[in-house]
């Protein structure tokens, strides 16, 4: 069953309220904008590989695409660059967009993007006005997913598309994990790659293809950070010693160090098969 409004409003801005402190997180530590400009699992890599299925699909500068809870505009502005279409960028998270906008200004696709605050539950689009809907593992923070789906279809032409990655619970994790995973990270719960079918159809989409990239992703982000000069995962962690723990601690909190130690283990569950990340291509009937 759906959720109420009511609650599903109220876990979409804790989902907000959480990536404002992540926000608020790198911005203290270091200007991280640049490195995380493409914030999901996979960084740059998983935005060309999506954008890659569009190319398949068509794409070009006709087309008008919503990229959906959009984060810092990274993937906008690559799509963009890319088949030189229309961008509306839409996400729960006014500072999200403030640092979209900012990224976008002086750049040659700045005519082309629009950037708005607004509820992946409640659109702030018309009828069929747009061509495609993308989205980056963001559908997981979204509690009423039929819903949401319902709010794609109904910006959507007749015959559009809807290609997105979402994270999924994979077969090898417990509940006591999963629980505690969901928590850090503000998700309501996950789906699997079957669970999500039957949503799809209800909300009128036909699935062109679903497949799981969560390890092909990890392991080109951690690529990438690696070619870039950065450490390992295992290197970025155990550089925290004691000083830099008490430092972190005495500034957000002994609760946001064990929440970031929870969310860390996302490339563990990752390689560990207790986390996969699904994507999907479907066109609405």
């Amino acid at each position: 069953m759906s959720e109420k409004p009511a609650e599903a409003s109220e876990q979409v801005a804790r989902a907000a309220s959480l990536y404002t402190h992540i926000n608020d997180l790198r911005s203290a530590q270091s200007n991280q904008q640049q490195v995380a400009i493409h914030y999901h699992l996979g960084l740059q890599y998983a935005t060309e590989a999506l954008a890659d299925k569009l190319a398949g699909l068509g794409v070009d500068s006709s087309w008008r695409l919503l990229d959906l809870c959009c984060g810092w505009g990274g993937p906008t502005r690559y799509v963009a660059e890319r088949f030189g279409c229309r961008i509306t960028g839409i996400d729960i998270t006014q500072r999200s967009i403030d640092l979209a906008r900012e990224g976008a200004k002086g750049t040659d696709v700045e005519p082309l993007i629009e950037f708005r605050q607004g509820d992946a539950l409640d659109l702030p689009l018309g009828a069929g006005e747009v061509d495609l809907v993308w989205s980056q593992d963001a559908f997981c923070h979204i509690p009423d997913r039929r819903r949401l789906l319902s709010e794609c279809s109904r910006v959507l032409r007749a015959g559009g598309y809807l290609a997105f990655t979402d994270w999924l619970r994979g077969e090898f994790i417990t509940p006591e994990e999963l629980r505690a995973y969901c928590a850090a990270w503000s998700f309501p719960t996950l789906e699997t790659l079957d669970s999500y079918r039957p949503l799809l159809a209800e909300a009128g989409f036909e699935v062109v293809s679903c497949e799981e990239v969560g390890r092909e992703y990890a392991n080109a982000g951690e690529a990438a950070s690696l070619g870039r000069g950065g450490p390992t995962f295992i290197q970025r962690t155990a550089a925290r010693d004691k000083d830099s723990v008490a430092k972190f601690v005495g500034t957000f909190g002994a609760q946001a160090h064990l929440d970031r130690l929870e969310r860390e283990k996302m490339d563990i569950y990752f390689a560990q098969g207790k986390m996969e990340l699904g994507r999907f291509i479907c066109v609405k009937s």
